[in-house]
């Protein structure tokens, strides 16, 4: 494995290429769909300035258990308080991963992992939140038929749910089973200010009835009914803004051609009432036949709403490249703008978080076809620029990243890389203040690459 300390996040190798590739084929992504210009031009007002790019700590390893291969991270840090979801699968074992493992740390270490899912059956895409007490509540999806179709290493037809409370884990319970639907991963659960979780994902809202974007709140130790979104949508994520309102990404396709559709173009909606409605679904996107994928959204201190996504800009179905637009108000959104990685390959989702200025911090893995690495990147938005992504890891393989941010504005990074055939479990953290000794060790670390 090799360090860049002054570069950022990223995932790769050929099960990265393999799972993506897979879960697009499963969004209907295949379909060859029909370019138009998209409506939205920018009208936003000039964003704000912030505290600029950070250095990262040098990476902590964090143990796994003798025999396990692990990915898929999923990182809540609170009060002080660290939990780290995985999908796990013993090394050498094939098919995919069939546990779900939590781990807690603190500025102690880390706890072993505590294995949360029965394990019988295949099950992976963890999504971990805390509720207002501070418990973890996961979720994750599984494969409950005994059939898979032909190329794909499992189908994820269940979401599953577990909290902890005050003495120990509870039932597992199944939120949602499709009869026909390969469930995409659900969107990471947000808790709001009255204490509510939610949930997002797409799954049939009836047997039998074609699939939509569903919304489901957790209150009071049990799920309140699930409303929809009335789209069929496709990935999505959800966020709590500064006002309390629920803001969400989304991709979805628009009717073009009679009998053609528009697979995945980007939308935004928000909610004042908690989910009980949401305001028509704005297109911010027109994809055409260049879809887009994995949409993420953050908002700035000064309440400034990001979107970025993957997309394609061959015609096919593989996303290499991000798009990134912003807006003041959620009306007016800016002209999308392109980050793309300095070599060809295949992107990962990505992961975005605001400084909690007006900067946004961007982290994605990248199987690179030009070196035959998997590597991790990370680059820096503010006043309306990019800045160049940078390397931070070189792997063989890649088992994701996730990135979350404090409520110090300490931003923690997780990363899953393989080095020498061995799986490893790295922790970072930013560390502002320590720019001129991390270049120096950077340029060491290059010198010796």
């Amino acid at each position: 494995m090799k360090w860049n300390e002054r570069s950022q996040p990223r995932a790769g190798g050929l099960a990265l290429l393999v799972g993506v590739a897979g879960l697009l084929a499963l969004a209907g992504c295949d379909r060859p769909p029909t370019e138009t210009k998209r409506p939205v031009t920018g009208c936003d007002v000039p964003p704000a300035a912030g505290p600029g790019r950070v250095v990262w700590s040098a990476p902590v390893v964090i143990p796994l258990p003798v025999g396990w291969n692990a990915g898929s991270p999923s990182l809540v840090v609170e009060r002080g308080r660290m939990y780290l979801a995985l999908a796990a699968v013993q090394a050498g074992a094939s098919g995919p991963p069939r546990d779900i493992l939590l781990m807690a740390g603190s500025g102690g270490g880390w706890s072993p992992p505590e294995r949360v899912s029965e394990g019988e059956r295949p099950a992976g895409a963890p999504r971990l939140a805390l509720d207002a007490r501070g418990e973890p509540h996961l979720l994750w999806s599984v494969q409950l038929r005994d059939s898979t179709p032909s190329g794909l290493s499992w189908r994820p037809d269940a979401l599953l749910h577990r909290a902890r409370g005050t003495e120990g884990w509870g039932q597992v319970d199944t939120l949602h089973r499709s009869e026909v639907l390969a469930l995409l991963p659900p969107a990471r659960p947000v808790l709001d200010r009255a204490g509510r979780l939610h949930v997002l994902f797409k799954g049939e809202p009836e047997p039998r009835r074609a699939a939509e974007l569903l919304h489901q709140v957790w209150e009071a130790g049990r799920w309140l009914p699930r409303r929809s979104l009335n789209r069929s949508g496709g990935n999505a994520e959800m966020m709590v803004a500064r006002d309390g309102r629920l803001l969400t990404v989304f991709v979805d396709g628009v009717a073009t051609i009679p009998g053609e559709r528009d697979i995945n173009s980007v939308f935004f909606t928000l909610s004042g009432d908690g989910g009980v409605s949401w305001t028509p679904a704005r297109l911010i996107l027109r994809a055409g036949r260049f879809p887009a994928h994995w949409p993420q959204i953050a908002q700035n201190g000064d309440g400034r709403i990001h979107l970025l996504w993957q997309r394609d800009t061959t015609g096919g179905i593989l996303p290499h490249v991000f798009e990134h637009t912003h807006s003041a108000d959620g009306e007016c959104w800016a002209e999308p703008v392109r980050i793309t990685p300095p070599d060809r390959g295949l992107s990962a989702p990505p992961e975005i978080v605001s400084d909690g200025a007006g900067g946004l911090h961007l982290v994605f893995a990248f199987l690179n076809n030009s070196r035959n690495t998997a590597d991790v990147y990370y680059a820096y938005w503010e006043r309306g620029q990019w800045s160049p992504p940078e390397r931070m890891f070189e792997f063989e393989a890649m088992g994701g990243v996730d990135l979350v941010r404090d409520e110090g504005g300490t931003l923690h990074l997780i990363v899953i890389g393989r080095s020498g055939g061995v799986d490893q479990l790295y922790h970072l953290t930013s560390a502002p203040g320590a720019r001129r000794a991390s270049e120096a060790a950077a340029r060491r670390l290059r010198g010796n690459g």
